[in-house]
């Protein structure tokens, strides 16, 4: 899939970005077309991709409103969203950073929504809560993009789904 000047993309590990111009440089004695993407949400400004890797590297536009409509049903259950448990923290982590990096939207959503369910019963670590923001802004990343919104829209939709999550039922 080739993405022109102008193109909305997500990267998996950092969010909404826009493709702000195809730059050619020479990189030992070839030259090579690099995508120059302006990100949205990341302290980081601007990134350059190799064409030619991009799809590799992982970046796609925003998902469709079924995927939307997923992450909405990930983040509002009020069921514990079940993650592999590899026995220790240090794998644990790990294999969540590489479920993050997948750029596979609803297991980044899952991951969120795990912490996001963990820190409401006890503090989390440094990493966890350093995860957890990560998770959540690639999940309102996605949302920008996807329902063109802003991003305290995309922030209160997510507040909204996880406010019905932890909402008890009235009878």
């Amino acid at each position: 899939m080739r993405f022109n000047t102008g193109d909305f993309i997500i990267h998996p590990v950092h969010g909404a970005g826009v493709i702000k111009f195809i730059e050619t440089k020479e990189v030992f004695d070839e030259e090579l077309e690099y995508y120059i993407i302006e990100l949205l949400l990341d302290s980081i400004n601007k990134i350059m991709i190799p064409v030619e890797k991009a799809v590799e590297i992982g970046i796609r536009k925003a998902e469709n409103n079924d995927k939307i409509s997923a992450i909405f049903d990930v983040l509002s259950t009020k069921s514990e969203i079940e993650i592999k448990d590899l026995g220790n923290w240090n794998s644990n982590y790990k294999y969540n950073v590489g479920k993050i990096q997948s750029g596979d939207i609803i297991e980044v959503a899952k991951i969120f929504k795990h912490l996001f369910n963990r820190s409401q019963n006890r503090e989390l670590g440094m990493k966890d809560n350093d995860m957890m923001d990560k998770s959540r802004k690639l999940v309102v990343s996605e949302l920008i993009l996807a329902n063109h919104i802003t991003e305290i829209e995309a922030n209160v939709l997510i507040n909204n789904a996880l406010k019905l999550s932890v909402d008890e039922d009235v009878h």
